[in-house]
């Protein structure tokens, strides 16, 4: 089922979903540079922020999955980030979408 929503609700809710994203976390999410680099401390919200900012480019920005190219430094915070991805993208945009992520 495809949920429906306007660019700017789509955006709110990508911004303050399961919860409100910080200043500086808003600001990295939107960020309208190809390339961006985010540096923090343990437990700082690198994933969350990053993970953020993969749905904002597939469903805000229409990003070919393919396009997408995310690393981290430990292979848990990778599943986690691929988790939270799929999960968000199918409770924001619907299953269709979710079938293209690879």
């Amino acid at each position: 089922m495809a949920v429906y929503l306007s660019d700017d609700e789509l955006s709110e809710r990508i911004l303050n979903e399961p919860k409100p994203l910080s200043r500086q976390q808003r600001l990295a999410v939107l960020c309208n540079h190809s390339h961006i680099r985010i540096i923090a401390g343990a437990g700082a919200g690198k994933t969350e922020t990053l993970t953020r900012r993969i749905v904002y480019l597939l469903l805000s920005k229409n990003v070919d999955p393919s396009a997408v190219v995310a690393f981290t430094f430990t292979d848990n915070a990778a599943e986690s980030m691929k988790s939270r991805v799929y999960e968000r993208v199918k409770h924001l945009g619907g299953n269709d979408i979710c079938a293209r992520l690879g």
